[in-house]
C-alpha cells in the first residue's frame, strides 16, 4: 500500500530518482569494514530503497534495486569484483527488503494525520490584491480539525 497517493508518472520518476540516489551512494561514500579485505565495503545504497519501500510499495523497491543494479554493471563495472559481489549484493538486499516489507507495521493503519485531518487549500491575498494573477498572492493549508 503506498502511503503516498502519486500518479504513475510521479511514481515512475520517484522511482528512477531514488534509483540514481541510490547508484550514487554505491559508489561514493564506500567505507571498507576490514582494511585488510579491499572486497568488504560498506556502503549506503540501501538508504533510497528503504524509502522507496516506505513511501511506495515493495514492488517499487525491487524496481529500485534493480535499476541501481544494472547502473552499477553498465557505468562502473570494476571486472571480477563487480560480476562476483552485484549478484551477492543483490541478494542480500531484497532478502532485506523482503524481511523488512514483512516485518514492517502497515503505516495507513498507525497514521491518524491521514484519517482524522483534511487539509484544504486557501487562497490568501497579501496587499489586497484584487487580481489573483499578481505575485504577491499565495496559497495556505489549513488542517480543519485543529
Amino acid at each position: 500500500m503506498s502511503i503516498v497517493p502519486v500518479t504513475r508518472v510521479q511514481r515512475t520518476t520517484l522511482i528512477a530518482i531514488l534509483s540514481a540516489i541510490s547508484f550514487g551512494l554505491m559508489l561514493f561514500p564506500q567505507v571498507p569494514i576490514i582494511p585488510s579485505a579491499d572486497f568488504l565495503k560498506l556502503d549506503f545504497s540501501i538508504v533510497p530503497v528503504v524509502i522507496g519501500l516506505y513511501w511506495l510499495n515493495y514492488s517499487a523497491s525491487l524496481w529500485i534495486i534493480l535499476i541501481r543494479t544494472l547502473l552499477k554493471l553498465i557505468l562502473a563495472n570494476e571486472g571480477v569484483n563487480t560480476y562476483l559481489g552485484l549478484p551477492v549484493n543483490l541478494l542480500v538486499v531484497l532478502a532485506f527488503i523482503t524481511v523488512l516489507k514483512i516485518t514492517m507495521p502497515n503505516l495507513e493503519q498507525y497514521s491518524n494525520w491521514k484519517k482524522n485531518h483534511t487539509i484544504n487549500k486557501q487562497h490568501v491575498c497579501h496587499d489586497n490584491c484584487c487580481d489573483c494573477h499578481q505575485l504577491v498572492c499565495s496559497y495556505t493549508f489549513v488542517c480543519e480539525v485543529c
